[in-house]
């Protein structure tokens, strides 16, 4: 799934609006808060319902892009945001979830639903996008 939606912040301010929250999950989930230059590379792990995923953040580039995996029940969920700055001082956001499974039948599965509740999951990731822009 991709999403690309025009946030009324600079890159550099919506980055740091996603690191904080990066930061925070972090210490919900291990009490501690690395810093931003030492989270690509880092992992951690997190209840998701009855079992455990593991995250791992792939991808920080300061003002740029932010990217992590998260891996559950046989499955690897890759998200990323690319923040590119436009001539009028805002930052033209790309959003990209991808899932892959272990086994064809569970990735036809998800390939059927995401097809279904796409729209569902580009209106919360708006919605996101919007919150993030209203706490300026």
């Amino acid at each position: 799934m991709k999403h690309v939606q025009t946030v009324n912040l600079p890159p550099r301010a919506l980055f740091n609006r996603l690191m904080h929250s990066v930061q925070a999950d972090i210490r919900q989930h291990t009490a501690l808060t690395p810093p931003v230059s030492r989270l690509q590379g880092f992992e951690y792990t997190k209840p998701l319902g009855q079992t455990q995923s593991r995250i791992r953040i792939s991808v920080v580039v300061p003002g740029q892009t932010y990217a992590y995996t998260a891996m559950a029940g046989g499955a690897t969920y890759a998200v990323s945001y690319q923040l590119v700055p436009t001539a009028d001082g805002q930052t033209q956001v790309t959003y990209t979830e991808s899932t892959q499974f272990a086994d064809r039948i569970r990735q036809l599965n998800a390939t059927v639903v995401g097809v279904l509740l796409g729209r569902g999951r580009k209106r919360r990731v708006s919605q996101l996008l919007h919150a993030i822009e209203a706490t300026n």
